[in-house]
């Protein structure tokens, strides 16, 4: 999975819903869904960009469209 870019102030959870297809492809986000402990708006930009790159393992039996989340937690070092 890619590491989301952290480049910005501001600590927190951000949970990303995401809809994936057969072959593995990410095909939609929504950032900031339940469970999320921060809403701003850069790290959830910061979150959906990562999950939009992660790439799955396909399957050709799976129905078209799978729906998850992807947790990334963003803290200072």
């Amino acid at each position: 999975r890619p590491i989301p870019l952290y480049d910005r102030e501001g600590e927190g959870v951000v949970v990303v819903r995401i809809w994936v297809d057969r072959g593995g492809g990410v095909q939609r986000v929504e950032g900031g869904v339940s469970g999320s402990t921060t809403s701003l708006s850069c790290l959830v930009s910061r979150a959906q960009e990562a999950a939009r790159k992660t790439r799955w393992e396909g399957d050709p039996a799976a129905t078209d469209l799978q729906v998850g989340t992807i947790r990334y937690r963003f803290s200072r070092q």
